[in-house]
């Protein structure tokens, strides 16, 4: 077996390592071997980058001098805000349907509470009509990166004027509700949105 495979392996070298082939093998990976992951949370900890865990099948990934504190666990125990599905994990589900089930697979998703750590990318300024258009009161639409997956998301930043001063990259934690989820998975919008700052 392991020597088919290895045959395999070499006569297919140049499409595997090519970029199309390293997506696909990880896809492939993701949902074959994925393990369960041990959620893990340090609190207010002055010793970064080094978190302590017990139990079985812990993954942890440890960024050091880059930590989000969880300021949101007790509004997504109280509110039913869950980090799961990740962004990403919406993405690879629609993407393993039938192109004829993707539209009604994504729609399902909408509704659903989410609160996930994401990268800021982009701040679009809102006008006074595109506010009166969308029906809101936020100054701009943040664009959001968890992932593969782009996120939107209506914010006000009179309501978080931190926002004025980030940089592209810095993370934070965004909550809120999924109004829109593209059919390949790769665009999600949240509305009534909340954010934490590290």
């Amino acid at each position: 077996m392991k020597i088919a495979v290895m045959q395999w392996l070499w006569a297919n070298k140049e499409w595997l390592f090519s970029g199309l082939g390293i997506a696909l093998v990880s896809v492939i990976y993701r949902f074959w071997f994925h393990q369960p992951h041990a959620r893990l949370s340090v609190r207010n900890n002055s010793m970064v980058g080094s978190p302590v865990a017990s139990g079985s099948n812990i993954s942890q990934t440890i960024h050091v001098g880059d930590v989000i504190r969880n300021d949101t666990d007790v509004f997504e125990k109280s509110d039913g805000y869950k980090e799961q599905p990740s962004p990403d994990q919406i993405q690879a589900y629609l993407e393993s349907l039938p192109i004829y089930q993707q539209a009604d697979a994504a729609n399902a998703y909408c509704g659903l509470k989410v609160s996930w750590p994401v990268r800021l990318r982009a701040l679009f300024p809102l006008s006074e009509v595109d506010r009166r258009v969308l029906k809101t009161t936020c100054t701009h639409d943040a664009m959001l990166g968890a992932g593969y997956t782009r996120i939107v998301a209506y914010v006000d930043v009179r309501k978080y004027p931190r926002l004025k001063i980030m940089h592209e990259g810095t993370w934070l934690r965004i909550c809120g509700v999924i109004t829109f989820v593209s059919e390949s998975g790769g665009h999600i919008r949240l509305n009534d949105t909340e954010i934490s700052f590290d």
